[in-house]
């Protein structure tokens, strides 16, 4: 599993601007208050929800599946406001055998399947050992990059895609590689390996 750059949102205002804590207050009132937006924003605060907390709902949610807790472990935890929530809900939307994450054993229906999946599915990275997790080397642009990655990523995507759509056979990812190296790709390769581009 590729794990992602540390960053990859950030709240900002201009300079000079006369209340710069004003972004952070709404967000922060948002956060207390997502619990009355419903089942609509639950996607959106997987993606901005902290590590921590996600693990720690992902492995509540495994528990109660596993039925080493009940709901009633998990009351009064008002430091993830969306925890009490999924513990009393996931055993009507992740259908039996518990073990088994293909979407056919998921209650698609459920208000919760939005914020069930992406935890136990998305973020099995938190909780299961045997994936193997990649982490980049660096997380700068390198010149390379600049001047070559749109063209590289362009290239990647139509592969991929003909590949998937069975327009090209498996082996054309071959092809594939030699071309990104040629168009740029060994020179990315090279700066970002350089020893001081490790961050």
């Amino acid at each position: 599993m590729k794990v992602d750059n540390p960053s990859s949102s950030f709240l900002v205002v201009r300079k000079g601007y006369a209340h710069p804590e004003a972004i952070i207050k709404i967000n922060n009132l948002y956060l207390r208050d997502e619990f009355k937006y419903g089942t609509r924003f639950m996607l959106g605060r997987n993606f901005f929800a902290p590590a921590d907390e996600a693990r720690y709902e992902s492995k509540a949610a495994q528990d109660i599946l596993m039925g080493t807790k009940t709901p009633a472990d998990f009351k009064d935890k008002s430091e993830y406001k969306l925890l009490e929530n999924l513990v009393s809900t996931i055993k009507q939307t992740k259908l039996k055998p518990y073990d088994q994450y293909g979407i056919s054993y998921w209650n698609v229906h459920s208000d919760s399947f939005m914020r069930g999946y992406s935890l136990l599915v998305g973020g099995r990275n938190f909780f299961d050992p045997n994936i193997h997790k990649v982490r980049s080397l660096t997380y700068i642009r390198t010149p390379a990059m600049e001047k070559a990655w749109g063209e590289l990523s362009k290239l990647e995507h139509d592969t991929f895609l003909k590949i998937i759509l069975g327009a090209e056979p498996i082996d054309s990812f071959d092809q594939f590689v030699e071309e990104w190296k040629e168009q740029g790709g060994d020179q990315v390769t090279v700066e970002v390996t350089a020893p001081h581009n490790h961050r």
